[in-house]
């Protein structure tokens, strides 16, 4: 995937580079992405694509607009082997469900904090449990390594961590397709991403 915006660049060349020693047998097929905002100055850019080592074929798509993608798509489908449901196919992830909740949060607080936090955000979610009038609750953690990035998570009078919950309650009723209650706590766990036992727990490599 490219920015077309951006153009070809030496770690695109560098990315051709590396799958090609890899694999010299294997089919590399690349998308130029932002098609929208170039017009015809997006010849250039797919030329220079279409020279990367090992690209068989290149695709111009907007990722925003959804142009080109139904085309990329059933080209790579065409690569695909044949093969039986690995999963059942009413299965859409093989994430366990409180990994795949956590992970929506996180999504909304990268979302929502930009550049003013960097991936040093991870959630945890504790609980996750229905009431008898159907209501679920999903009790979380949002952990930050200090006491500014906690500052910065929680917001003037708690806005930016109401803004996040909002966010990410919306995210866990659309994929439970129930209504939620979602209560978030944010935690300074100084350097976290150091202690193995911690990882451990929370599934991380």
């Amino acid at each position: 995937m490219i920015n077309g915006e951006e153009g070809v660049g030496a770690g695109d060349r560098f990315i051709a580079d590396t799958l090609l020693a890899a694999n010299p047998a294997i089919t590399v097929v690349c998308a130029v992405n932002k098609a929208d905002r170039l017009g015809r100055n997006i010849i250039p850019v797919l030329a220079a694509a279409a020279e990367l080592k090992g690209v068989s074929d290149v695709f111009p798509i907007s990722a925003l607009k959804g142009d080109g993608v139904n085309e990329l798509s059933a080209h790579l489908a065409t690569l695909m082997p044949l093969s039986p449901y690995l999963y059942p196919p009413e299965d859409s992830t093989d994430q366990p469900e409180d990994q795949h909740l956590a992970e929506l949060i996180r999504g909304e607080v990268l979302i929502r904090t930009r550049d003013e936090v960097p991936h040093s955000v991870e959630v945890k979610v504790l609980e996750v449990s229905e009431r008898d009038d159907g209501l679920v609750t999903v009790e979380a953690e949002i952990w930050v390594e200090s006491d500014s990035q906690k500052g910065i998570l929680i917001g003037k009078n708690g806005f930016k961590i109401g803004e996040i919950g909002r966010g990410a309650r919306r995210d866990i009723e659309a994929e439970l397709e129930t209504q939620v209650h979602l209560d978030l706590q944010v935690k300074v766990r100084k350097k976290w991403r150091r202690d193995v036992d911690m990882l451990d727990r929370l599934g991380i490599d």
